[in-house]
């Protein structure tokens, strides 16, 4: 068993079936090892601004708490590791339910000693959801169907709990004008024609527009239902990224009125779609603003020499439909899900989640909650609750 002791600078703990590599778990790692673990996470594909310190950073303002392991090489190089987010739910006086996540991660680049690091991050793992969490959920980066099937094997189990999307669809942005044109001319040829009658123009906002992108989202989700983060939330998250470079906004306007805008987050060789807000009123809907918007992201993405412009999450029915049976388009798919066809994007679905709940009466209240159509709000509330 790996040991790990909690509130002590670091550990730095050999095993024998593991070669010369050493684990370190820390809560407050030293500036250095932070920039050394940013700039491991800024250049491993399959992974997400999630991982990175500065998320720790924006979690902080909901309530979560950092966890970093550190894999480390015996001359001290860093190898691989995980930011783990954690915090305590259902608190009452000093009793609380302790909840960690662990999103698009471990972070395990292929190279020497990369299946080494896989098991000890397991390992680490396992201990720290036995010892220190009530419930602990991990959503594999997307190369992690190795370290799922491992997590599987050390007793964590395929997790029902929605934390993060399944799956996605992406464009392949590294081809020629002309074929991403060809590609998504589905989408780009009809609006054009109104992008030029209604004098539609997207620019590149900062952090002056983030009250025009909560003001939209707000209007999205009184049309679909969910619950906008604040404007506090996404001014921080704009400029704990902004500095790297690691976050775009994108405003749509008519007559220079803001009517769409979209925040991407960009890691590696991936820029994502995190947050779209559209207001609809007054005929805006006319205009194909949002279409504008995502074209302008996609060609943004070209520029800046990316591979991949991912637009989003997608319904598990729509990834069964498209990757399953082959479907390209359905009419009762959600409208969520059918803007995002005509781009010439490519379905994509992420490792499933695993989960580790403990002890045994709670988890089976859980699986109870769960399948109990009585009480399935109540862990829809709870799993809201964990997004912040």
């Amino acid at each position: 068993m790996v040991r790990i002791s909690f509130g002590s600078r670091r550990l730095h703990e050999p095993h024998h079936l593991l070669g010369p590599l050493s684990v370190q778990v820390e809560p407050c790692p030293e500036p250095w090892e932070l920039a050394e673990w940013d700039q491991l996470v800024r250049t491993a594909p399959g992974t997400d601004v999630t991982q990175l310190s500065a998320w720790a950073r924006v979690r902080a303002h909901v309530g979560y708490s950092p966890l970093y392991i550190f894999v480390r090489q015996e001359e001290g190089r860093l190898l691989a590791g995980g930011l783990l987010l954690h915090r305590k739910v259902l608190e009452c006086g000093n009793i609380g339910y302790s909840i960690g996540y662990l999103p698009y991660g471990p972070v395990c680049p292929s190279g020497h000693h990369s299946t080494l690091a896989l098991q000890l991050l397991t390992r680490v793992l396992s201990e720290l959801a036995a010892r220190r969490f009530h419930a602990l959920f991990i959503q594999p980066p997307e190369d992690g169907e190795l370290l799922r099937g491992s997590l599987l094997s050390s007793g964590f189990r395929p997790s029902y709990a929605q934390l993060a999307p399944i799956g996605s669809l992406r464009v392949d942005v590294q081809v020629e004008e002309d074929e991403l044109r060809a590609r998504a001319r589905r989408r780009v040829r009809p609006a054009a024609k109104l992008w030029d009658k209604y004098r539609v123009t997207v620019r590149e906002g900062g952090l002056r527009d983030i009250p025009v992108l909560a003001r939209l989202l707000g209007c999205s989700a009184e049309i679909h239902g969910f619950r906008p983060f604040e404007l506090d939330y996404l001014r921080t998250l704009y400029r704990e990224l902004r500095p790297s470079g690691q976050v775009v906004l994108l405003i749509g306007e008519v007559d220079g009125v803001p009517l769409a805008a979209d925040l991407l987050t960009v890691n590696a060789e991936m820029l994502r779609g995190r947050f779209v807000g559209f207001d609809r009123s007054g005929g805006a809907a006319r205009t194909a603003v949002p279409a504008a918007v995502t074209w302008a992201g996609i060609q943004w993405a070209r520029r800046h020499g990316l591979r991949w412009y991912d637009m989003g999450g997608l319904p598990e029915q729509v990834l069964s439909d498209m990757l399953d049976r082959g479907l390209k388009y359905n009419s009762d798919w959600p409208s969520t899900a059918l803007a995002k066809l005509g781009w010439g994007a490519l379905p994509f679905r992420y490792p499933a989640a695993v989960e580790l709940v403990r002890p045994g009466v709670l988890r089976l209240a859980y699986e109870f909650s769960r399948d109990n159509p009585a009480t399935k709000y109540l862990v829809h509330r709870a799993e809201m609750r964990l997004r912040g």
